[in-house]
């Protein structure tokens, strides 16, 4: 019921304005949360750039996989961000 007014389409794939800022509310929170428990292993520096720039290229990457890949496209995405900033 939210975002009917804000839709567009990737490849023929129905998306919201308020689903995308939702995903990348919910990935900021995540990340913020979840990287705390490795400040052993990651700078500050890192978790910084992690919680800039990771979010919204998760958010990017979500809307153009479609047909249920993003299940897949997502996690992977951040495993390798993760292995690149360790």
């Amino acid at each position: 019921a939210y975002g009917k007014k804000y839709e567009y389409k990737v490849f023929h794939q129905l998306k919201t304005l308020v689903g995308s800022m939702t995903f990348w509310l919910v990935s900021v929170c995540i990340l913020g949360i979840g990287l705390l428990f490795v400040h052993d292993i990651i700078s500050f520096q890192h978790y910084a750039l992690l919680l800039i720039f990771l979010p919204p290229i998760l958010a990017f990457l979500e809307n153009l996989a479609v047909l249920g890949l993003d299940n897949v496209v997502v996690p992977v995405a951040v495993v390798l961000a993760l292995q690149l900033a360790t």
